[in-house]
Formats: structure tokens, C-alpha cells, sequence
């Protein structure tokens, strides 16, 4: 085993922001991999972690962003110029969902500039002050490039880069096909696997709710004369809004992992216990037997368990931590704010590593919207909940909660509260 692995879930509130940072020992050299960078919390907490995790100018060889919102790429600008990012990797949006990436920025984030030149990167193949390289990820049931279906990100292997890639067919840059597997200089063992959901019915639904109202809009152009008039501009916050619940399922997965073997975490670190072992679950996870530091305040009072013998047979639930806690498995499945409830089309792209998936991120900040509960039955043992301690969307939902519990697995919830930081580490 030459390669270790630190996967770290940052404790920046209502947002996301994962690092996977692996060492080669037989090259002595790094390989830094993002997926999010944003929050709703505070910026200057996400900066905060950016400059604790790595140092100015270090290496990110790969930032993956599941979508275009405030909440999970407003700290992409600031990572782009305090790291050296090479490469981006986007989800290749329909038009109908570029439109509702740009209402959702005009109305909640007063049309961020840098926000816009992501969504404005499908047809530029560029963001300003930007020099690595942007992928797309295609969606679903359609072939975007002839070149297959693996795809071997490497410093030497210039396929895809800016300045040679056609536009052939009106292709807007380099697409890569749904269904590539993005292999590394770590190997081919270790793979990226994206999964660009194509939201049909959402777009369609926001496109009707439009169309409804006399507003008809058929590209960003449109969108961005529109806007201008004031009048017109109402028009579009209220029929956004009236959607707004049911328009995440654009949001692109990943898992990273092991492709054929089985590889295995070492120890977990949890907050300031950065101890070179497995943590002591009752004692970090207070949960079990207060809530403190794991459900909201406000909340508390209407965490309805069914299980609450569960919680408070505290030996039982330990009892099964210590005959799994040496054994999960270190493949990682993150959802940013997919909605679980298309399960069919996740189960399916993933239904060769399923049994190789350790840890899962639940979607949505843990929004009862957006899981699907079959999530609680697969193998994975650890779930990750990002969002923040007093956020006013009631995330996350207590159902959840009980349904992870009920199924014997084991939910750690990262908030802005340092001591939330789950570090799991392993070697391949």
C-alpha cells in the first residue's frame, strides 16, 4: 500500500465543502481533489478552511462542483485564487436548467458576478482570472464525445485541453460522456465516477410555471434582457419561487473509490481528536443520549424517535460500532443536493459499488425532500449531514435522523462548530 487518503467533511455550516487529499509515498507527492466550495453560512468560515487545509498556491488537481447555487460554489473564487486549481469539472446544463441556475442567483445571491460566469462557462469554455482547464459532464442517455468512456486526468495528457479541443457538432467545449470513469495518476484502481442527472420534469414544471404566467424564455439571453424590466423581473421571482422546493435534482454526484478491490479506513478524526484511532463513538457522538451539538436547538423538542430505546441502550448501539468501526469500507458517495427520489437512475449508475461505498453525504443538507430511504439500507455504515446549527430551513429533518438509527448506521452532523470536522483516513 503506497497511497494514503484523508477525507475531510469541513465544518462550514449551510453548505458543502470535501477534500480528499492523497499522498503517494513512492512519488512523495500529492493529489488534491474538491468536491463543493461554498456556503451559506459565512464566507469568511470557508476561507477560513481553505487556507487551514492547504497552503497559498498548493496544487488542486481536481474541484468538482455538483451545481451552479450560492450554497455550493461561493467559495470557488477564493479557492481559485488562493490554491493553484488545474482542473474544474461542471455539470453540463440544459437550457432550462442554465435559466434556473441564473433566476436562483438573481433573486437569492443579487446576481454574483463570478456566479455568472460559471453558468456563462458552458458557452465560453472559460471563467475570468481562471488558467487550468474546465470539463463538463454530459447528462444521461446521450453521447457528448467520441473518445469513450475512460478518461485518464494526467499533467502530460493534453485530450481535452482548451486550446486543442474542436467545438465540432456545436459542441461547447469538452464534454465528457455520463458514463466516464476518471482515473488518475494514482492508478487505475481508484476511479472518479460523476453522475450528471438530466432534471426533465423540474425543467419542464419551470419552464410551464413560465410559460403560464406569459413569460416565455428560450435562452439566457432572454433571461438576461428580461430581467431588466422591473415588472417582468417580479413575474420571474414569484414563478421561480413557487418551484423553488423542487428544483435541486440537477445536482451531480460522485463517488470515489476503489473500481474492483476493496480498500478500508483506517481511523476516523473527529474535531480536535486527531489521535491516530478509531474515536470513542459514545463519547464524540453525544447524541445518543442528549442531541447536544447534533440536532438544532429549536429542534429538539420535535425530534420524534421511535427508537429511543435504541438511543438510550447506548452498550447495544456501541456494541455494533466496535464490530464494524475496523472494517468500512473507504469508498465515498457524495450527493451534494441530488434528489434521492430519482432512485432508480442512482441505484443503477452505481449498482457496481454499492458494497464498496463506506460513507455516504445525505443530500440536501439532510432536507426530507430530497432522501430517499433506501439510502439507509445500503452498506455504508457512516452518512454525513452538512448544515448549520440554527439555519432556518429546519435541516435536517428528524425523520432522517431515525431512519439512519433505525437501520444501524451512524450519522455525524457537520455544522460551523469546529469540533463537528470528520476526518477518515485510509491506505490503498
Amino acid at each position: 500500500m503506497g497511497i494514503s487518503l484523508e477525507r475531510c467533511f469541513h465544518p462550514i455550516g449551510q453548505g458543502a465543502f470535501y477534500t480528499e487529499k492523497f499522498f503517494d509515498r513512492d512519488r512523495n507527492s500529492f493529489f488534491n481533489v474538491v468536491y463543493d466550495c461554498g456556503t451559506e453560512t459565512s464566507l469568511k468560515t470557508i476561507k477560513s478552511e481553505i487556507e487551514s487545509c492547504f497552503t497559498p498556491k498548493e496544487p488542486i488537481d481536481a474541484v468538482f462542483i455538483s451545481h451552479l447555487h450560492n450554497d455550493h460554489v461561493n467559495g470557488l473564487k477564493y479557492l481559485i485564487n488562493y490554491c493553484d486549481v488545474k482542473n474544474i469539472f461542471l455539470p453540463l446544463l440544459t437550457d432550462e436548467e442554465r435559466i434556473e441556475a441564473l433566476l436562483h442567483n438573481a433573486i437569492y445571491n443579487r446576481n454574483n458576478i463570478f456566479i455568472q460566469n460559471l453558468i456563462s462557462a458552458q458557452d465560453s469554455n472559460q471563467i475570468p482570472n481562471f488558467e487550468g482547464k474546465i470539463y463538463f459532464i454530459g447528462y444521461g442517455g446521450e453521447r457528448f464525445s467520441g473518445e469513450g468512456s475512460l478518461f485518464r486526468l494526467d499533467p502530460d495528457d493534453n485530450r481535452f485541453n482548451r486550446e486543442d479541443s474542436s467545438r465540432k457538432g456545436g459542441q461547447k467545449g469538452p464534454i465528457l460522456n455520463p458514463d466516464t470513469e476518471i482515473t488518475t495518476c494514482l492508478g487505475n484502481e481508484w476511479v472518479f465516477l460523476p453522475f450528471n442527472y438530466k432534471a426533465r420534469n423540474q425543467s419542464t414544471s419551470l419552464i410551464k410555471e413560465l410559460n403560464d404566467r406569459g413569460i416565455s424564455l428560450e435562452s439566457t439571453d432572454d433571461f438576461k434582457k428580461m430581467w431588466k424590466d422591473i415588472e417582468t423581473q417580479k413575474r420571474l421571482k414569484e414563478a421561480y419561487r413557487n418551484l423553488n422546493g423542487d428544483l435541486n435534482s440537477n445536482s451531480m454526484t460522485l463517488y470515489s473509490g476503489p473500481k474492483h478491490k476493496f480498500f478500508y479506513m483506517n481511523y476516523i478524526k473527529k474535531g480536535s481528536f486527531y489521535d491516530k484511532q478509531w474515536m470513542d463513538y459514545e463519547s464524540s457522538l453525544s447524541f445518543l443520549r442528549f442531541y447536544d451539538n447534533y440536532v438544532p436547538y429549536h429542534f429538539r423538542e420535535y425530534f420524534k424517535c421511535p427508537l429511543l430505546e435504541i438511543i438510550d441502550d447506548a452498550s447495544r448501539f456501541l456494541k455494533h460500532w466496535n464490530e464494524i468501526k475496523y472494517h468500512p469500507p473507504l469508498g465515498c458517495l457524495y450527493l451534494g443536493d441530488y434528489d434521492a427520489n430519482n432512485w432508480e437512475e442512482l441505484n443503477n449508475k452505481y449498482k457496481s459499488y454499492w458494497e464498496k461505498i463506506g460513507m455516504i453525504q445525505v443530500p440536501h443538507h439532510g432536507s426530507k425532500h430530497n432522501y430517499n430511504f433506501e439510502l439507509s439500507k445500503k452498506e455504508a455504515y457512516i452518512f454525513i449531514i452538512s448544515a448549520g446549527e440554527n439555519n432556518k430551513y429546519g435541516h435536517p429533518d428528524p425523520s432522517i435522523f431515525n431512519s439512519l438509527l433505525e437501520n444501524q448506521k451512524f450519522p455525524f452532523l457537520i455544522s460551523e462548530n469546529k469540533k463537528s470536522e470528520i476526518k477518515i483516513c485510509g491506505e490503498f
